[in-house]
């Protein structure tokens, strides 16, 4: 490959970039039929503009939630920012939503957003204001940048209190068994999210689907470790999409593991950024079909 393709290449890039950061996003977009208040200066409107697969696989989670015919089945949205991710899939499932989210900002918005679905959607959410810790101890704020809220620890002035899934599963009046498709969205705590289902995973079988940002050594060690655990939980199917929503491959608890060290590798400088994170499906064995029928039919709207 010659340097003039190269550069020419990371020129149109650039170019892409400028392009985006002068425009300034819209506050009101519609997400399946949804007109939402996604605040000022949010970011996905312009994303999916430039990013045709962005976030658009997230239909198909409800999809997944009905195929598995569980009894009254109930979905988790961990980081529901402000309500974007429900507004998505709630058309396409019976369950009810489980919708958690630590940041007054879009906790608000979020409440107002899912309020404006109507009844026929909205009886069916609960909206919860906690972070998500295997550390319940923990205190936690969020700093928010256009459109995403980063969560930091703090030994005083939580922002929300911290819970663990279980806890916050009964608090809404539900019961784990009932948990059909948990996603994430936490910026990189995702992790510690899975990591609050404790020895409770080994015994339910939810379908997980949860952004796998890498930020820094620490957060990619947990993911590691994360992996092992999943394993351990009976999950080693997992299947990975970049951070622009196109479908990478399907592989085990190692490839997993491996997709990880290959993001580390970028985020140490030793190789030019190819994407800046990958978003997981997981899992068991009983569910790999459904999960393999769901990623076939999203692929064939842009294959």
């Amino acid at each position: 490959m010659s340097h003039t393709y190269i550069h020419i290449c990371v020129k149109k890039i650039a170019n892409a970039y400028r392009k985006w950061n002068a425009e300034k996003p819209e506050r009101y977009y519609i997400i399946d039929g949804f007109n939402m208040d996604l605040g000022e200066g949010h970011g996905l409107q312009l994303t999916q503009k430039y990013n045709p697969m962005y976030d658009r696989f997230v239909p198909y989670l409800g999809m997944i939630a009905d195929a598995k015919n569980i009894t009254n089945p109930v979905m988790v949205d961990i980081g529901a920012n402000v309500g974007d991710t429900v507004a998505a899939f709630i058309r396409h499932t019976k369950s009810n939503v489980i919708c958690v989210e630590p940041t007054r900002k879009f906790y608000n918005l979020c409440r107002k957003n899912i309020d404006g679905f109507g009844h026929d959607y909205s009886d069916r959410v609960s909206l919860v204001n906690a972070y998500v810790s295997d550390i319940e101890t923990m205190g936690f704020v969020s700093e928010v940048i256009n459109g995403t809220a980063i969560k930091r620890t703090t030994v005083s002035g939580a922002e929300a209190p911290t819970y663990t899934l279980p806890h916050i599963v009964d608090q809404c009046g539900y019961n784990m068994n009932q948990l059909s498709v948990i996603k994430i969205d936490t910026d990189g705590y995702d992790a510690d999210c899975i990591f609050s289902l404790g020895e409770e995973l080994r015994n339910i079988s939810p379908v997980i689907f949860w952004e796998n940002q890498i930020d820094d050594i620490s957060q990619h060690e947990k993911y590691v470790s994360m992996g092992s655990f999943l394993y351990e939980s009976g999950y080693n199917d997992f299947f990975v999409f970049d951070n622009y929503g196109n479908y990478l491959c399907h592989t085990d608890k190692n490839g997993y593991i491996e997709i990880n060290n290959y993001i580390k590798r970028m985020l140490n400088k030793k190789s030019t950024r190819s994407f800046f994170y990958v978003d997981v499906l997981a899992a068991k064995i009983s569910d790999v079909e459904i999960c393999h029928k769901a990623i076939e039919d999203y692929l064939q709207k842009y294959d």
